[in-house]
């Protein structure tokens, strides 16, 4: 679509018969229009019997790569010359002297003398290499060694029993290799081979290094005047060299891995050793490497060297940790990482400390520009040393980073301590899965690939909580796999994600987004896409179907939607189907004063604003069907202060007389579907009808609402708030077997609604899986409720950070959250929870993740008509709790059949006004309430005038005991910005303070109202039983004393007449009450209206 940006409106005039559609001079519909004004749209761009989506059953997943290139064994090399005639062939033992023989290779230097020295070691006399007489630092023994037999790049070992005699303070010795080589340049070289220290004179200690030859020391330029020489120096002139057992070798073919499957076996398991049981280069711990450059050190222990123990469990022994990251660390092969490989790890820990610790396994991920990240991968169990050897295991996804990484380290961090000594063993790193290159989707008639052929671009949703953590795959062929399923091969790789086969509630959407007919607009500006309108064409028939609308919409400018059907009226047997709405600057599908319109299989995806949506509130018998949107994201610029496109939904729901069936919200930057209700249409779809003129959409009923599905929703899946509620009059609304998952905040969240009923349905992986707040009369029927499925635990904690979970958090997992309310009534009840069952709340990994939880946001009336029944619970989760509820003092929750307590009764707040007439009553502490079993309770109300301040008791008596207790009123004070009472909200309408005296039923009571100590009495008390229609009994007695009135007190019924005490005794009857002077007319202070707007407000007593 192209037109001029610089034009702001262009006019539509209409053909003659159509004339009537615009007023004279033509209609305005802005740029880039495509417009429909009394005529018809018949485009079928896509076969009917050719579907939109599918939720994706299986995948395929490569394996590890197979042309990982690995270090080898290199055979010894065969000498043919040199130092020696005839052939021989070298061994991976450099050099070895023991000096129990004469058989010496090391000889002295300069002055230097020698000895074959002898110790009684336990009784066995040991001898060993004295080297006496060093008049400087770099004498030393030294030897010769043949360049013949060198390897070079590979690891060489130096292994060492040293002593120094003649020290007194830390002293290190140095094995230096120096090579003369002829012609070379530089021709001499000196290279520092190991170096360890010590303060121990003349005790053995154990020296230990790694080094590698270079190219140059094993082919040197003149051979025959080549000179090579390895020595021990740098101890201070004087100090006496001890050596013995001296061994420089390489890793033997045993030690590297066996390749006769191919290099992908390698791939298929990271670690080499990693059980530290390759005794062929003890005590070296490669592969492993200390990590520290401080004092630290890794070395290989036994338990029998440890304990004192018979066995032959060798493991990585890191002692003397200075640092957190002071561990064992390991260069993982980076030829066998790829974006999207899944691979299990698995190590056991012994931490060396009296009190609990934690570790946490970490890459350093290096890249050839030089920057770094360091992922986690997961957190091992807290553990001290009595808890002996702990797995720490997990899944971990590589990410892209990792897959072009030069260099990949894995090692252990301590959270909180860094010198507590370490063990470490079994390290594994399992291939599980490769990248996905196949999606299995259901196919029964084998015809998909005509329908989603090579080339076309299809869209995989969001497995996880990232809103937008979507892929945009190319089909690259379809193969139908004659089992009622095609195979989508795909051009590029994509993550691993959910499928059916795995778990069939929580599997992703694969949508088609490719069409044949495309409308896309030329600019990339948010407010110059192309729209597509039918505009006040009533009783016409328009067939859209399979079209694509890419970056229509005009962000900002009302009226202007990719597709919209704007104050058309009925237009029975419209058909939008299968078309796709994508990258769209304002808006998606938008029904706009028009009925009876069918959207069915559409998608959209990366669009802004609301996108499925009814505009007014007064749009009717309209039927979304098997829809789907995702990625749904915020505008930059609204329409106007009150639309709410900055907070968007993918379904805009603004009237219930529609049909919702089978629809996806997967993805939205807030939430997914949203009963945002008002209590009167919008214009100018309410100047359309008298019907529509006094319609309150938010009163009536629900057509439909059943099968949808809303998942990975930063905010809520389903939600009735903000907006006037949804309070159908008669039959409940219900959402009928809705599935709710992955999102961000609630999976429903129901708040100022009441008369709603959620029947079936999942509710899953939600930081709140169904919030029922302020809202009466709703009930959970037959629902699945699950903390942290199995499932995404795998999922996530593979993928670690590139997946968020809800946990580890300071909020914890709700199942179902109960609130108070605002007052009972005949009206209102309670909320009802039957038939449902709770799972996977006890290992969420947050702290306090419970099946229902009392909210704590609210201090008012809790309805004792909340009943519950027929639930169950997993054994790792808790039932119920009310401990982050302290302030929500009169929780009284019906357990009909003993669902939690065992048998039925009664959960109340743990507290005396609530147990004191239930002498039954047991606390249970782990849920901060109490258990009140054969009790059932009843609340009578009492409302008193604002004016009563807060001393004012409600004290309640048991006529039949003489027990005593007393209950506080309830009223919240609205307060200016300065925190001064603001009077005139205070006095808006007929407020009380609000007395819940919840007792158990059947009793004799008598009440009395308190201040300082003495019986008061109110301006007024008005009673009532909260609870109308509750299963138990009433009070047999329940009585108010009254006091005696004193003698004038009824001669003025007015109170505060001359309002010389301000506004007290003064409300409204609407409108506010404030005080004004009035002296200067002689009238001194009066009173009036804050807002009065209509003539019934005024003044109250």
């Amino acid at each position: 679509m192209t037109g001029d940006a610089t034009v702001s409106q262009s006019l539509l005039v209409p053909h003659a018969e159509n004339a009537a559609k615009c007023p004279e001079g033509g209609c305005g519909v802005g740029n880039r229009p495509v417009i429909v004004a009394g005529g018809t749209l018949d485009i079928k761009g896509l076969p009917e019997a050719c579907p939109t989506w599918k939720k994706l059953k299986n995948v395929v997943t490569v394996g590890p790569p197979p042309d990982a290139v690995i270090e080898t064994y290199i055979p010894p090399p065969v000498k043919t010359g040199g130092t020696t005639t005839g052939d021989e062939v070298c061994s991976d033992i450099l050099v070895e002297t023991d000096f129990e023989s004469a058989n010496n290779q090391w000889y002295k230097n300069y002055g230097v003398t020698s000895s074959f020295a002898t110790e009684d070691a336990d009784g066995v006399i040991n001898h060993f290499g004295l080297f006496q007489g060093r008049t400087s630092t770099w004498n030393g023994p030294q030897m010769n060694f043949d360049p013949y037999c060198i390897v070079p790049n590979v690891e060489y070992f130096v292994s060492a029993r040293a002593k120094l005699i003649g020290i007194t303070e830390e002293t290190c010795l140095q094995l230096t290799s120096y090579f003369y080589d002829e012609g070379a340049s530089p021709e001499k070289r000196w290279n520092v081979r190991g170096q360890v220290c010590t303060d121990k004179n003349d005790e053995w200690f154990e020296f230990l290094s790694v080094f590698r030859f270079d190219e140059r020391a094993a082919n040197p330029t003149d051979p025959s005047a080549f000179s090579r020489r390895l020595y021990w120096e740098k101890p201070p002139a004087g100090v006496d060299i001890a050596l013995d057992d001296i061994k420089i070798f390489r890793k033997p073919s045993s030690s590297f891995p066996d390749l006769s499957g191919g290099s992908s076996d390698v791939c298929n398991e990271l670690f080499i050793n990693g059980d530290a049981q390759d005794t062929s280069i003890h005590p070296f711990t490669s592969p492993f490497r200390r990590r520290s450059g401080g004092s630290s050190v890794l070395k290989i222990e036994s338990e029998e060297s440890l304990f004192d123990t018979i066995s032959t469990n060798y493991f990585y022994a890191m002692r003397n940790r200075q640092y957190s990251w002071d561990t064992p660390g390991y260069y993982l092969l980076t030829d066998c990482i790829q974006k999207d490989s899944v691979y299990s790890v698995s190590l056991d820990i012994r931490v060396h400390s009296e009190s609990k610790k934690n570790f946490r396994v970490q890459l350093t991920v290096k890249q050839e520009d030089g920057s770094d990240s360091w992922p986690w991968l997961f957190s091992c169990p807290p553990q001290d040393f009595q808890d002996g050897w702990v797995t720490c295991s997990g899944e971990y996804t590589f990410d892209e980073m990792a897959g072009s990484a030069s260099k990949i380290e894995l090692y252990l961090v301590s959270d909180d301590s860094h010198d507590d000594d370490i063990d470490v063993d079994n390290y594994s790193m399992t291939f599980k899965s490769g990248p996905v290159t196949g999606l299995v989707v259901p196919d029964s008639t084998g015809d998909l690939a005509s329908c989603w052929g090579e080339g076309s671009e299809i869209l995989v949703t969001s497995p996880g909580l990232n809103f937008d953590g979507v892929d945009t795959p190319t089909i690259k062929s379809v193969t139908f796999n004659g089992d009622g399923t095609s195979t989508l091969e795909l051009a590029e790789p994509i993550g691993s994600t959910s499928f059916s086969d795995n778990e069939p509630d929580y599997a992703v959407e694969v949508a088609l987004l490719s069409r044949n007919i495309v409308f896309e607009s030329d600019s990339s500006d948010d407010d110059k896409g192309g729209h597509l309108m039918v505009f006040k064409t009533p009783g016409v028939a328009q067939t859209i179907q399979g079209i694509s609308l890419r970056k229509f919409g005009q962000q900002g400018n009302l009226g202007r939607y990719p597709l919209h059907f704007h104050l058309s009226g009925s237009v029975e047997g419209s058909i939008v189907a299968k078309n796709v709405v994508r990258e769209s600057n304002q808006r998606c599908y938008v029904i706009h004063g028009t009925h009876n319109v069918t959207l069915d299989s559409n998608i959209a995806y990366s669009t802004k604003g609301h996108c499925f949506m009814l505009e007014d509130g007064g749009e009717m018998d309209n039927t979304f069907i098997g829809n789907l949107a995702a990625v749904t994201r915020k505008v930059d610029t609204k329409i106007r202060d009150e639309e709410t496109d900055n907070t968007p939904s993918s379904f805009w729901l603004t009237n219930p007389m529609n049909t919702f069936i089978g629809n996806v919200a997967a993805g939205s930057e807030h939430s997914g579907f949203w009963f945002e209700m008002r209590t009167s249409v919008r214009n100018p779809t309410r100047a359309m009808s008298a019907e529509l003129s006094s319609m309150n959409p938010s009163v009536l009923p629900l057509k439909s609402f059943k099968d949808n599905v809303a998942h990975s929703n930063y905010e809520h899946g389903v939600k009735t708030y903000p907006g006037s509620g949804l309070e159908p009059e008669g039959d409940p609304a219900i959402f009928q077997n809705t599935q709710s998952f992955r999102n961000k905040g609630s999976g429903v969240f129901i708040h100022n609604s009441r008369n709603i009923v959620i029947e079936g349905g999942i509710f899953a992986d939600n930081r709140v899986q169904i919030d029922v707040d302020r809202s009466p009369t709703c009930s959970i029927l037959d629902a699945t409720i699950i903390g942290y499925s199995p499932e995404y635990r795998t999922l996530a904690e593979s993928a670690n950070l590139h997946l968020p979970r809800h946990c580890p958090s300071g909020w914890p997992i709700r199942g179902v959250e109960l609130h108070t309310f605002w007052s009972g009534g005949d009206k209102n009840s309670g909320t009802t929870v039957d038939a449902t069952s709770f799972s996977h709340f006890g290992d969420s990994g947050c702290t306090g993740s419970t099946a229902l939880r009392i909210d704590p946001e609210n201090k008012g009336y809790f309805d004792v008509r909340t009943s519950l029944s027929s639930l169950s619970f997993d054994p790792g989760t808790d039932p119920l709790s009310s401990c982050d509820a302290i302030s929500v003092d009169n929780v009284a929750i019906q357990d009909i059949d003993g669902s939690i307590i065992g048998q039925p009764g009664y959960i109340v707040s743990d507290n005396s006004r609530m147990t004191a007439f239930a002498p039954n009553c047991t606390s249970h502490a782990s849920s901060c309430t109490a258990h009140c079993p054969g009790v059932c309770f009843r609340t009578m109300g009492l409302a008193v005038s604002t004016f009563e301040d807060d001393s004012v008791l409600l004290e309640i008596t048991d006529t039949d005991t003489q027990v005593k207790t007393s209950f506080l009123g309830e009223y919240d004070w609205p307060h200016a910005e300065d925190g001064s009472i603001n009077m005139a909200e205070h006095t808006k309408t007929h407020r009380s303070r609000r007395f819940f005296a919840t007792l158990p039923s059947e009793g004799n009571y008598t009440a009395r109202f308190v201040k300082d100590g003495q019986t008061h009495w109110p301006l007024f008390v008005k009673q009532q039983y909260e609870d109308p229609g509750h299963n138990c009994p009433d009070f047999q007695s329940f009585t108010v004393v009254v006091p005696e009135v004193a003698p004038g007190y009824c001669d003025e019924l007015i109170r505060n007449g001359d309002v010389s005490s301000g506004v007290e005794n003064w409300w409204a009857t609407m409108g506010g009450v404030v005080t004004i002077d009035e002296s200067a007319s002689g009238q001194g202070m009066a009173i009036t209206n804050e807002y009065r707007t209509a003539f019934w407000m005024g003044p109250a007593q």
